[in-house]
């Protein structure tokens, strides 16, 4: 039997830049957070930052892992070049420095150590290439359309303009040659009305 890929948008996090760009990492600062699915709260979260570590207890509600967790996960400062610190979290499970840790069954750890994916990884190579044109699209006036011409923003430099306008050309060529391929077509020509 197969498992399903866990991904990291399914499972409560820590995350020691979004704490600290919200200055919530200094002493006795707390807050909390909670997921409901059809009005039943799946999971709870709360967390009280001390002075080396960050204390969190949280509770999912159905399944095996039913019941209130604790850890307590150590928080540490790295000097940086151009003055001031950068705050880590310690992965309880292998230690290392880490931007965030994940909470899922019971255990605080890092993505890593959960067996934990990004979406992007489980893309096919088609969603890639539309991932990418909506990127690219995004950069210029195209309407909301992926495939309906696309026009240079009032403050593009035309140079910025032409080389965007290149890229997207070549991705949409891309994939009109491999729906022409998945429908036994030899070349498929791009026309616009």
């Amino acid at each position: 039997m197969l498992s399903k890929r866990r991904y990291i948008n399914e499972y409560p996090v820590l995350d020691v830049t979004a704490l600290h760009n919200r200055g919530y990492v200094k002493p006795n600062t707390s807050g909390e957070s909670s997921c409901k699915s059809r009005e039943c709260v799946v999971w709870a979260f709360s967390w009280r930052c001390m002075d080396n570590s960050i204390r969190t207890a949280y509770r999912l509600s159905g399944g095996d892992y039913d019941g209130n967790y604790q850890h307590e996960i150590e928080l540490i400062t790295q000097s940086v070049n151009y003055g001031g610190s950068r705050f880590f979290l310690v992965c309880p499970c292998c230690n290392a420095k880490r931007k965030q840790i994940y909470f899922v069954s019971g255990n605080a750890a890092c993505r890593t150590c959960n067996g934990l994916h990004y979406q992007s990884q489980s893309e096919s190579h088609q969603d890639r290439k539309y991932r990418k044109l909506d990127r690219l699209l995004s950069k210029v006036n195209n309407f909301g359309y992926r495939f309906d011409g696309h026009y240079k923003n009032n403050r593009q430099h035309w140079r910025t303009f032409e080389k965007l306008n290149l890229e997207i050309n070549a991705i949409q060529q891309s994939i009109f040659a491999d729906i022409g391929k998945r429908f036994g077509l030899n070349e498929v020509q791009r026309h616009f009305f």
